[in-house]
């Protein structure tokens, strides 16, 4: 997943929902490839749920890495699409690890 996607995600989600939002994933489940483990849907409990909520559309979930757009494509379940969904899902999982150790650390020192 291209790193600009990546932090357009997270700062949009911190815009909308505070910082505190990488607390509530679990990223031993998160899952691109699931609409209920997803980044969305394990905030909001299902990705179309948190899409609507949040007021995206489907290529604004493109631009911030909540949707891979290869799910599209008529073989979905094909080699490279489960490939590209663990690598994004890797991506989302590293960003969200880092983001907890460098806010909890921030807490801890104010």
């Amino acid at each position: 997943m291209i790193e600009a996607q990546l932090n357009a995600g997270v700062a949009f989600l911190d815009e909308k929902l505070g910082t505190d939002w990488v607390y509530e994933t679990q990223t031993y489940d998160l899952n691109l490839h699931s609409p209920y483990n997803c980044v969305l849907g394990q905030l909001f409990g299902d990705f179309n749920v948190g899409r609507e909520k949040l007021g995206l559309n489907l290529d604004d979930t493109v631009r911030y890495g909540f949707y891979l757009p290869c799910y599209d494509f008529p073989y979905n379940e094909s080699e490279y699409t489960e490939r590209i969904s663990e690598e994004a899902t890797q991506d989302w999982v590293d960003k969200i690890e880092h983001l907890k150790e460098v806010r909890r650390h921030t807490c801890s020192t104010t």
